[in-house]
């Protein structure tokens, strides 16, 4: 598969050069400049099962950079020679197309790399040891909270909010196809703005609109259908009025920005409809206002001048599977950002989203959350067993490393920042904080 998706980027590559000229065609080779210091050509699982990388002086790392042809490896790990032993400095599971880690710098002469787990006959292809630190003052975390999760007992935690630089707040706006604003949960989302404020005063706080209609189809496609006439009706043939409404709801409520939640369209007039008006709303929002929209990567295909209207994307690199059934792996969040870039988006557009809950493995509709599993987690398990409905059942979540090692990509190869998405307010949210810490650690790493 990895090839396969290789090859195909490689003839978008042509084809985008042709039309545009390289000028105008973004860098997709893996684009993290990881100071290479050390590298190696890959294995065979019926050769080895690892691989020694030396040098013939002492010399300090803080990422590796693995390929594989394939994607059969679920699980590896790096370790350095000191003081005569080898001693564990980071793992994984997933390997795949391309897959980054980041840690700690480490000084050694000798390191290897082990695969632990596999699925089928593996081969890693390359395997790279590097030094790079970034420092971006830009660098945005955001972070979705929920309007209807926002009890008369729930206080914002300055664990998160200090760390997140962009508060998007759901399900408290919705739009019908009039361009009419309807809201919900005001006074308590007024009372959280205020004491997100005064834990962090320069947080930016947008508000997230939502389109609505009264009946859903039999099937998600002819939903995503009736959503799409809705939306015509209040962006294009309502659109002046809407965006007024829009406007008129930021200065009253104080809000920085408008987010739409855009995991659609699906037809070519949805796309159109959609970058009309995101121009449009654009000119009226001027510099006064940010503009950003979450979509899937597979959707995201709107005119490039609407493109370049959209401060920030906030990518949902979740809910989705591979053949192991796990969902939001490193590779997915790699093979959406190649889309995006291939699309036209610039890379500090880009949100690179990371789920704070788990999915079980056979993609049934449960959605569990970190805290419960931490301490089963550990720093480097993304899998543990869970009983739900009476059944166990094997969940997938985003670890601590794995978090760091998404963060750490979207900072060193420059992304605009990473995008949170978790369960609030229940039970074990103060584990929760923990991922958060993981996040300003990476970003703030002396």
């Amino acid at each position: 598969m990895a090839i396969i998706v290789q090859k195909v980027l490689s003839v978008i590559m042509a084809v985008l050069v042709s039309v545009f000229g390289s000028a105008a065609v973004p860098d997709l080779s893996p684009f993290v400049e990881n100071g290479e210091v050390l590298s190696s050509n890959g294995f065979i699982s019926n050769k080895s099962k690892s691989r020694e990388i030396t040098s013939s002086s002492p010399v300090t790392v803080n990422n590796l950079v693995m390929t594989e042809l394939g994607k059969n490896i679920t699980g590896f790990k790096l370790e350095a020679k000191v003081n005569g032993e080898y001693t564990l400095v980071t793992a994984g599971d997933t390997v795949g197309i391309y897959r980054y880690c980041k840690f700690d710098e480490v000084t050694s002469d000798s390191f290897r790399v082990t695969v632990t787990d596999n699925t089928s006959t593996y081969a890693v292809d390359k395997i790279s040891l590097g030094y790079k630190k970034t420092s971006n003052p830009d660098f945005k975390v955001s972070s979705y909270i929920r309007a209807a999760f926002l009890g008369d007992n729930y206080k914002p935690d300055a664990g998160r909010f200090k760390t997140t630089t962009d508060l998007i707040v759901i399900e408290a706006c919705t739009f019908d196809e009039t361009g009419t604003l309807h809201f919900s949960y005001m006074d308590r989302v007024l009372k959280l703005m205020k004491e997100v404020r005064e834990i962090n005063p320069d947080i930016r706080i947008h508000l997230n609109i939502i389109g609505t209609i009264e009946k859903s189809g039999e099937t998600w496609e002819e939903t995503l259908s009736l959503l799409e006439d809705m939306h015509y009706k209040a962006m294009r043939e309502n659109g002046g009025y809407f965006i007024g409404n829009i406007v008129s709801a930021l200065e009253k409520y104080g809000f920085d920005g408008v987010n739409f939640d855009w995991e659609y369209p699906v037809t070519s007039y949805g796309r159109k409809t959609f970058s009309d008006f995101v121009l449009d709303l654009d000119k009226a929002l001027g510099s006064k206002y940010y503009l950003g929209a979450a979509i899937s990567a597979w959707y995201g295909n709107f005119e490039r001048k609407a493109i370049k209207a959209i401060d920030n994307v906030e990518v949902m690199c979740y809910d989705e599977f591979d053949n192991n059934g796990y969902h939001s792996t490193f590779s997915s969040a790699y093979t959406n950002v190649q889309r995006l870039l291939v699309l036209g988006y610039d890379k500090k557009q880009i949100h690179i989203g990371l789920p704070f809950y788990a999915r079980p493995t056979d993609a049934g509709a449960y959605w569990i959350g970190y805290g419960d599993y931490a301490d089963k987690l550990g720093r480097y398990g993304n899998t543990a067993i869970g009983n739900y409905d009476g059944k166990d059942m094997t969940l997938y979540f985003n670890g601590a490393q794995l978090i760091a090692d998404k963060t750490a990509y979207a900072l060193d190869c420059g992304l605009g920042g990473v995008m949170v998405w978790h369960l609030d307010c229940d039970s074990s949210y103060d584990n929760e904080l923990s991922l958060y810490r993981t996040i300003n650690s990476v970003i703030n790493a002396e």
